[in-house]
Parts: C-alpha cells; structure tokens; sequence
C-alpha cells in the first residue's frame, strides 16, 4: 500500500486499534519459543514512516455515517 499510493494525490487515514501488525501463520512458533514476539509483530507506524500522505491513528472505529 506504501508504495502504490507514494506519489498519489491522496491522503490516507489508517485507524486501528492496535499499533502494530501481527503475521499470524507465525504464533505457533512464538508459542513453542522458536521465535520472539518481535520477530512476528511490526509497529504499523514504523513500516509506513516514510509515507507521507499516510497518518496512523490508534483508536477503535465503531460505525462509519
């Protein structure tokens, strides 16, 4: 997503309510401690730092009007 809208005129809002992305096919091993919680789980705004027109905001969403 980063780099499709980079140089797009376009301003994206992320909300989540969590700051960090989990890639789940991994647990299992974080679970059997083949692997740190670190390794799986990525801090959302650290991945999209250098995306300009993209903002993060830590909240949770209820309805969209």
């Amino acid at each position: 997503m980063r780099q499709a809208l980079a140089n797009e005129p376009v301003d994206v809002t992320l909300v989540d309510r969590n700051n960090f992305h989990l890639f789940t096919p991994l647990v299992y091993q974080v679970a059997s401690s083949l692997l740190n919680p670190s390794d799986i789980a990525h801090p959302v705004r650290r991945v999209l730092r250098r995306a300009r027109n993209v903002h993060c905001v830590v909240a949770k969403w209820w309805a969209a009007t």
